[in-house]
């Protein structure tokens, strides 16, 4: 018999369990919180230290990607909306998903089925494409894009201009953010190379309407100089460290407006 994701990462870092943490998106100088992205830990039982497996596992095979993705999606779905019960919060959650999942027939079944559940409105949940993978060209992949495309769900590029066949997977997957690695703006604003970088990625965003979401933003000076270049969205340690729903909901002391 096949071993789980979950009996995977026991056997390689010992007993402990799965948890979420979050990290917001802002809209930066506001620092009104976009959304939130779920992110997957492993809590050890004996030091409570949370670790990233995933990690660990670079290759994982098929079905451990797809358990892991409906694992988190269906915990940060339940965490959200007792976020909004306790603090009003009305922003998205994001959920990190390999690219070759799309080709799961059963992926749009699933996904509704668990929003329905936890009466989570489609338009507060964002699906992050990772582009480790080429997107496969099957009939079942285009079928959940247009699933997708027509709901309420959006779409975000992971770790834009960094991976597979950036421009490509723009034109399929027509996200509605592009979420440009923070490999592309350390040092900034020093760094000419990584600076030119980002204004090429302002006028592309702009030219595919999509909203440009820079990571790793870390100090005030590295956000003022994204602001001057026209950089609206932003995620990083300087707004944020990625913590439980619990700490969020101590954080978040009025409702916060939901923003499009």
């Amino acid at each position: 018999m096949a071993e789980t994701f979950f009996e995977r990462v026991e056997s390689a870092l010992g007993a402990g369990s799965p948890k979420l943490v979050y990290q917001p998106m802002m809209r930066y100088p506001q620092r009104d919180i976009l959304g939130l992205e779920a992110l997957f830990r492993w809590q050890l039982a004996a030091t409570g230290e949370l670790c990233t497996p995933v990690t660990l596992f670079p290759q994982l095979q098929p079905q451990h990607t797809s358990e892991l993705f409906f694992w988190v999606l269906d915990q940060a779905s339940q965490e959200v909306q007792n976020l909004t019960g306790w603090t009003g919060y009305q922003g998205f959650v994001s959920v990190n998903m390999e690219a070759d999942q799309l080709g799961d027939p059963d992926l749009w079944s699933r996904v509704t089925s668990t929003l329905e559940f936890h009466e989570l409105p489609p338009s507060r949940l964002v699906l992050e494409i990772t582009e480790r993978r080429a997107i496969p060209d099957f009939p079942t992949v285009q079928r959940n894009l247009k699933s997708i495309q027509r709901s309420r769900v959006r779409l975000a590029m992971d770790d834009f201009g960094e991976g597979f066949a950036s421009l490509d997977y723009v034109r399929q997957l027509q996200p509605s953010y592009l979420k440009l690695s923070g490999q592309m703006t350390r040092n900034m604003p020093h760094d000419t190379f990584n600076t030119a970088v980002v204004r090429l990625a302002v006028g592309f965003a702009q030219a595919t309407g999509a909203s440009l979401v820079v990571e790793g933003v870390e100090w005030a000076e590295q956000a003022k100089a994204l602001s001057d270049m026209g950089v609206r969205d932003m995620q990083g340690y300087l707004f944020g460290k990625p913590a439980p729903i619990e700490e969020w909901a101590t954080l978040l002391k009025r409702p916060q407006p939901q923003v499009n």
